[in-house]
């Protein structure tokens, strides 16, 4: 069983809607951000992954706003289909997912999935670990990133809302939680 964990944060044109709603209108990925870390050596990165996305369409001025990713940006950059094979390559083989609001991610990225057919063709870990969920009792609440981030470090994040950026901060919690609480899925 392999000892690899996939940190995964994504920069999407909008927030997700009900399922109901038609693929179309779901959030398509400006930008993801990978860490693919050894559970077996203290959660030492293996590699890392980063790129804008072009999602065919325009970015709405408010994710403009949170994410700085403006179409000029993602003009020239690959869309989803370009990086499935790579996403494929980074998430084969790992045995535990992690996000920060690991349910937003994981259907935005089945969305952009379904938008080329392949829903079920996509290598899952078998573990799913949201780190809002899974923190929750430290403040009997749920924290945002940038609250975790501080409580795990006592400096104040910085929130560039940037795929690599907002991973590296998740590595270093993630670091952070194996040290204090050690869960069994960090173990």
């Amino acid at each position: 069983m392999s000892a690899r964990i996939l940190v995964l944060d994504l920069e999407t044109t909008w927030l997700r809607g009900p399922e109901a709603l038609p693929i179309d209108q779901q959030p398509r990925i400006i930008e993801v951000g990978v860490a693919v870390l050894s559970k077996t050596k203290g959660l030492k990165k293996l590699e890392t992954f980063s790129t804008f996305l072009n999602p065919g369409i325009p970015i709405p001025e408010e994710s403009v706003k949170i994410t700085g990713i403006t179409d000029e940006m993602v003009a020239e950059a690959p869309s989803f289909p370009g990086v499935y094979n790579r996403l494929v390559e980074l998430f084969y083989g790992c045995r535990i997912l992690v996000a920060h609001n690991l349910s937003f991610d994981r259907a935005v990225l089945i969305s952009e999935l379904e938008r080329i057919g392949r829903p079920y063709q996509f290598p899952w870990p078998p573990e799913h670990i949201c780190t809002v969920e899974e923190t929750e009792h430290l403040k009997g609440k749920m924290l945002k990133q940038k609250d975790l981030y501080q409580l795990a470090t006592g400096e104040e994040a910085n929130q560039t809302h940037r795929a690599l950026d907002d991973v590296d901060q998740l590595v270093t919690i993630l670091r952070w939680i194996q040290r204090e609480e050690n869960p069994p899925w960090l173990r």
